[in-house]
């Protein structure tokens, strides 16, 4: 289950792929109102702990790796937390290398969240709960 911080995260997170974009760490941190220095490595560890969080979640869930779109400023990827959060979960496929395995989940994060229930997410504060009552 996560946290406060990381559901806050999380939020932005659905909007940024909603717009197919991509956020640096700074950036996110900044915009979530994080106060993390992200040039200090305890504290960007701290932030890659809450992104890692946020993975295991949603693809739990069935949903695509959303921290996909979390990059460094200087090349435009992911961190290594990110893929080996998704090398832990057994979702690289194939043979494919870090830059394959961003550009395949970015797009899958960009279209899910494009899509009615990926739209439906972005609406819904809390989650949707279905009760069905036997006859």
């Amino acid at each position: 289950m996560l946290n406060v911080t990381e559901k806050r995260i999380l939020a932005a997170l659905r909007a940024i792929a909603h717009k197919r974009n991509k956020i640096g760490y700074g950036a996110l941190s900044n915009l979530c109102n994080l106060g993390l220095n992200v040039n200090d490595v305890a504290q960007r560890l701290r932030l890659s702990g809450f992104l890692g969080n946020i993975i295991r979640e949603e693809v739990a869930e069935g949903r695509p790796a959303v921290s996909v779109l979390v990059v460094r400023e200087k090349d435009g990827m992911p961190g290594k937390g990110f893929f080996e959060c998704m090398d832990e979960l057994g979702l690289r496929v194939g043979t494919e290398d870090n830059v394959e395995m961003f550009v395949r989940v970015l797009k899958l994060t960009h279209d899910f969240y494009n899509t009615t229930l990926g739209v439906k997410l972005l609406e819904t504060p809390k989650p949707v709960r279905v009760i069905v009552k036997a006859p």
